[in-house]
């Protein structure tokens, strides 16, 4: 087997595999008992979601209590890709003999859009490495603002970081996993913003904790808000905050959006230019490639000429052998040439085979039966060669 076709089936054994493996892990169930305590629940959940599942049944001792922000922290600690895309779950449960039977559905990305979602967060986060928690938390507050769009009917991490337009959970659960990957403690809140769903965040700066809202700080265009940035839960109106524990708000300071709007390059052109140059590199070294196999067929076609004209060469010696064997009074070698040399230099070969029908008719052919020609031949042969008739004296 060529090195070319077996780095091809390692590669097509490892898509194969990572295949299998995707269906053995949804297959697989997340739990085979009973789960007693709230911590069992969730991290179930959490299980669930990094395999990917858009539902699973648990059954549970009693009546199950879900908490988001305890499956988001299992999810990161489980999958970080998983993790930057589980936005949101729904579940109900039934009666069941012996407790209770929940019927969880989640709601989750692509491993592609997952996988988008950890390179973008780690080219930001890596951006703001070595400014203090505040800087951090404005910078990436005011960039999730000015890159992104308020749209109710999209959703996701992936939509806010690159297509740039999102609901409330893209901004929160974007600002959440840079911040994680940034150093900085911050959850996800759940709850009721104006009397309906919402999700925002609680970021904890110089060991102080703070509620913090982007989605209500896009005050639409480039125009960025400060009115729900690093606040107290007394300055914290319109929320169902759930009791968190931000007793003070901090005010605005240090560099403007515009500033650290410039801080960041465009990641999207840097990724499509990128993008370009693998399909050209690829490009190239396919080109480079099958330059290379024409060039190896066209030596192959050369090796096998050659041995096909030395084979042709080698039977014209063997006929030429028979035909000076046979017609030696025809074919005479000079005396002072080698014949074993002459006879195979090609003209002289090539001359050979082109006279062997030749010589080969005139042997064949059958002498004249007329007496005058027989007698007139053989008078001039006599006279040429000397011979005198004996005359009477």
């Amino acid at each position: 087997m060529s090195k070319g076709k077996k780095v091809k089936v390692v590669i097509e054994g490892i898509i194969l595999l990572f295949i299998v493996y995707c269906v053995v892990l949804k297959m697989l169930p997340v739990s085979t008992g009973r789960l007693s305590t709230y911590e069992e629940i969730n991290d179930a959940v959490a299980t669930a979601a990094s395999r990917y599942k858009n539902t699973v049944t648990l059954k549970t001792t009693g009546e199950p209590y879900m908490d988001y922000q305890s499956v988001l922290d299992k999810l990161m600690e489980k999958n970080m890709y998983a993790g930057g895309e589980f936005y949101a779950f729904s579940y109900v449960y039934t009666p069941d003999s012996g407790g209770e039977k929940v019927a969880v559905r989640i709601s989750h990305m692509s491993r592609l859009k997952s996988f988008l979602v950890f390179i973008r967060s780690g080219q930001i986060s890596g951006k703001i490495k070595g400014l203090s928690d505040y800087e951090k938390v404005k910078a990436v507050h005011d960039y999730i603002i000015l890159h992104n769009e308020y749209n109710r009917s999209s959703g996701g991490a992936c939509n806010t970081l690159y297509r740039g337009d999102s609901a409330c959970n893209g901004y929160a659960l974007a600002f959440y996993i840079i911040m994680k990957k940034a150093g900085v403690p911050v959850t996800c809140e759940y709850g009721y913003g104006l009397e309906s769903e919402h999700l925002w965040n609680r970021v904890q700066v110089d060991g102080h904790w703070y509620n913090i809202d982007l989605t209500w700080d896009d005050l639409g265009g480039q125009n960025v808000g400060y009115d729900y940035f690093l606040k107290s839960d007394a300055d914290w109106q319109g929320h169902d905050h759930g009791g968190s524990d931000a007793e003070v708000s901090m005010d605005v300071t240090g560099k403007t959006a515009a500033e650290y709007y410039r801080m960041f390059p465009n990641y999207n052109a840097i990724m499509i230019w990128s993008i370009i140059g693998v399909i050209a590199a690829g490009f190239a070294l396919y080109i480079w490639l099958l330059d290379r196999k024409m060039k190896r067929k066209k030596l192959e076609k050369a090796r096998l000429e050659a041995q096909e004209e030395a084979q042709r060469m080698e039977e014209l010696h063997k006929r030429m052998q028979v035909v000076t064997g046979a017609f030696t009074d025809e074919a005479t070698v000079p005396a002072d040439r080698n014949a074993d040399t002459d006879y195979q230099t090609a003209p002289y070969m090539t001359q050979m085979a082109e006279n062997v029908d030749e010589i080969t008719m005139n042997h064949e052919q059958p002498q004249t039966a007329d007496p005058s020609e027989s007698a007139s031949q053989n008078k001039g042969s006599g006279a040429h060669s000397g011979f005198r008739l004996k005359q009477d004296d």
